[in-house]
């Protein structure tokens, strides 16, 4: 991930990478299949009901997470890992079991809802520990090391609508969490049998952060803010875009499920172009640039009028996207170069929190107030033009040394 210093560490690298591609695989399969939730032929959820599908799961998510770092720090990273790689193969089986489920709304609803409780559980203790062992394994490099784990994750988030929609045109949607789980039970099998750990934390230079109660640290308020704000940008690009581009624009389900996968393979782009990049496209220059990337993205889906156009407008949304994330955590880190464990529970829960707004608000905004998907992401841009400004401050008062030029 951008350096020798995991060399040594290879079988548990290959793990982690490939844990972070199942991850991604395993967030978006919910999202992409939005189109066979609310198809009258399958779950017939309505869209208040598909919107709150992903508030257990956010709530479970800030719960692992913000437990994970700290129960990382007494056990290690490797029991929390296993625990959130658990909890998704728990996810992944419960959707393709709502697959039974059809013809009978209110158990396929109870049975998504505790699909994506088990999946805000992987997810936010999975995350919180790949996150620290990325950063703990290359520790000269902690945002490059974050990003390029989060490319592998964007392009398990890419694949995901590809597989859904052609699995759907099939008729067997559900073979794609079927094999997700296969694939989460040989990890879990072969990660227990691994250290998975990166060792002691690297020395560096720095203010030291202050461990307040229930071993939390309290960061920057910019970091949580940034993290919140971005994850309801992120969320209203992507949970949305099926259904808007389906039901608003005309868009078909299939060329919806293109839109969508353009979206988080151009995320996927952007993050390797930042963790393999050199001088001119170091996590420092390009991190002010990507919200303001984002108020375009946000104007135009607000427009768009055919697939083609509605591709194109994704795939801006996942550039702008792309890098925000990993290198906010990764920054965070940085800062708190001894709780990387803590704080990257933090970083996850606070993304989370806003990744809950972003999904279950917009459901009530649309059904309730009858206001448009359209003028929604229109509407967006502002909150994009909030985060651009919270970037700049973050890269000018930051610590030296944030993997800049």
């Amino acid at each position: 991930m951008g350096s020798n210093a995991g060399a040594g560490r290879r079988p548990e690298i290959v793990l982690v990478c490939t844990a972070a591609l199942v991850q991604g695989l395993a967030l978006v399969t919910f999202p992409a299949a939005s189109g066979v939730f609310t198809s009258p032929s399958f779950h017939d959820l309505s869209g208040s009901q598909y919107g709150s599908l992903f508030l257990p799961m956010v709530m479970a998510a800030i719960v692992a997470s913000t437990m994970g770092g700290p129960l990382a720090r007494r056990k290690g990273l490797k029991l929390v890992l296993l625990a959130g790689l658990g909890f998704d193969l728990l996810s992944m089986g419960s959707l393709a079991a709502s697959e039974l489920a059809i013809g009978t709304p209110h158990l396929a609803y109870v049975t998504l809802l505790g699909a994506t409780t088990a999946l805000g559980l992987g997810f936010g203790a999975a995350l919180t520990a790949l996150n620290a062992l990325a950063a703990g394994y290359f520790p000269d490099r902690p945002a490059r090391a974050v990003t390029a784990l989060h490319a592998l994750l964007g392009t398990g988030t890419a694949l995901a609508p590809l597989l859904i929609a052609l699995l759907t045109g099939l008729g067997a949607w559900w073979a794609l969490p079927a094999a997700i789980a296969a694939v989460l039970v040989v990890l879990v099998a072969v990660g227990m049998r691994l250290p998975l750990s990166p060792g002691a934390a690297t020395a560096a230079s720095g203010p030291r952060p202050h461990v307040g109660l229930f071993g939390t640290v309290r960061m920057p308020g910019l970091f949580v803010a940034a993290g919140i704000l971005y994850g309801i940008l992120e969320t209203i690009y992507a949970n949305w875009a099926v259904i808007y581009l389906r039901e608003d624009a005309g868009v078909s389900i299939r060329e919806s499920g293109y839109a969508l996968a353009a979206f988080w393979a151009m995320v996927t782009v952007g993050r390797l172009a930042v963790a393999l990049g050199g001088r001119w496209l170091s996590p420092a220059r390009i991190y002010p640039l990507l919200p303001c990337l984002m108020v375009v993205a946000f104007l135009w889906i607000a427009s768009v009028n055919g697939a083609l156009e509605g591709i194109g407008a994704f795939a801006l949304a996942g550039l702008a996207c792309s890098a925000f994330l990993p290198v906010t955590i990764g920054f965070a880190q940085a800062y708190h170069h001894d709780h990387s464990e803590i704080v990257s529970g933090g970083m996850i829960a606070a993304y989370m929190l806003g990744f809950g707004i972003g999904s279950f608000g917009l459901g009530p905004l649309r059904d309730a107030a009858g206001i448009p998907l359209s003028v929604l992401y229109g509407s967006s841009s502002v909150l994009a033009l909030g985060l651009a400004g919270t970037a700049i401050v973050l890269v000018r008062r930051g610590p030296a040394g944030l993997d800049g030029p």
